[in-house]
C-alpha cells in the first residue's frame, strides 16, 4: 500500500484533526480497481462462471501489477479450468513475490501433476504430505505416486486421506483406482461400490465404477451400469480405457490408462446407481 505524501505540510498547519482525516494511507486508483475486479472474480467463481472469474482476475492483475492476490486468484481459476501451464506461470510469479507461501507451493505441485509432471509434483508435494491434514494434498500426492508406479505408497496416502474425510466419495474412488492399478481387483470393486453409494457421489465415480467393472472382466455389468448413468458413448470409451489397463502389468501404465489426474472443477452431484449394481 502506497502512502500519499502531498498533504503533510498542510496537515501540520491545520492541526491534528486534518492529520487524522487527510494523511491516512490511501489506495491508488489502480489498487482500488484491482480490489473491485477481485471481488467480481470471487463472485463469478462462486457461481461457477470460470470464464468470467478468469477475466476479472486478469483485469485485477493488469490494474495493479503489484497485487499478489490477483496472481493467486487467477492461478486458482486456471487450475480449475485445466489450464495447468498457465497456472504454473502465475504461481511462479506469485512465489517470486511471496516465496514462503506453503499454499502456493502446494498449488504449484498440483499444477505440475496436471501438466503430466508426476516426478516434479511428487518432489513438491511429498514434504507437505508428510504432515498435512488436508485431504486434497494427500489425494494429489497419492496420484503422483500412482503415476510413478509406487502403488503401495499411494494406497497408504489414499487411506490416510479417507481417515481425514470418510464421507468424500472422490477419495474412495481414488483409492479404488490405486487398488486396481496394483492388481487388487476385488478390493477395488468393494471400494468403488462404497464410493458410489454415498449421497454426494459425483458422476465421475460412476465412470470409475464402469471402468473398474470392465477391468475385472465384467463387461456386461459395466455396460449395464454405464448405460444407466452415463450413456452408451461414454460407457464404451471407459471400457476401452479398462482394456488398455488390462494389457499392461506396469502399475504406472495402468494408472495412466485409468486417466488418474488431479481434481477438475467439481461437477454437480448426480444420481448414481446403488452399490448393489456392482454385484449383479
Amino acid at each position: 500500500m502506497r502512502r500519499m505524501t502531498g498533504p503533510v505540510v498542510s496537515c501540520a498547519i491545520l492541526g491534528a484533526a486534518f492529520v487524522l482525516s487527510g494523511c491516512t494511507p490511501r489506495s491508488s486508483p489502480g489498487e482500488a480497481r484491482a480490489q473491485n475486479y477481485l471481488s467480481l472474480g470471487k463472485s463469478a467463481l462462486q457461481r461457477g462462471d470460470l470464464a468470467s472469474a478468469a477475466s476479472f482476475d486478469r483485469l485485477a492483475r493488469q490494474a495493479d501489477p503489484q497485487n499478489t492476490e490477483a496472481f493467486l486468484a487467477e492461478a486458482e481459476v486456471a487450475e480449475r479450468q485445466g489450464q495447468f501451464e498457465q497456472a504454473k506461470i502465475l504461481l511462479d510469479a506469485y512465489l517470486q513475490r511471496v516465496p514462503k507461501s506453503a499454499g502456493a507451493q502446494i498449488d504449484l505441485g498440483i499444477a505440475e501433476l496436471g501438466s503430466g509432471n508426476a516426478e516434479q509434483a511428487d518432489a513438491i508435494l511429498a514434504p507437505f504430505a508428510k504432515t498435512s491434514t488436508d485431504p486434497k494434498v494427500l489425494r494429489n500426492e497419492a496420484v503422483a505416486l500412482d503415476l510413478l508406479g509406487r502403488t503401495a505408497d499411494a494406497e497408504a496416502m489414499d487411506r490416510q486421506a479417507i481417515v481425514l474425510d470418510p464421507t468424500d466419495p472422490v477419495l474412495r474412488g481414488n483409492l479404488a483406482l490405486t487398488l486396481a492399478a496394483d492388481g487388487q481387483t476385488d478390493a477395488a470393486e468393494r471400494m468403488i461400490a462404497s464410493a458410489i453409494s454415498l449421497p454426494n457421489a459425483p458422476r465421475a465415480e460412476d465412470a470409475n465404477a464402469v471402468m473398474l467393472l470392465a477391468y475385472s472382466g465384467k463387461i456386461a455389468h459395466a455396460r449395464k451400469l454405464g448405460r444407466q448413468t452415463l450413456g452408451n458413448s461414454a460407457t464404451e470409451a471407459l471400457i476401452k480405457r479398462a482394456e488398455a489397463a488390462r494389457r499392461t502389468r506396469d502399475p504406472a501404465r495402468r494408472a495412466e490408462a485409468f486417466g488418474m489426474t488431479v481434481d477438475a472443477a467439481a461437477p454437480a452431484p448426480a444420481p448414481t446407481a446403488p452399490a448393489t449394481a456392482l454385484a449383479q
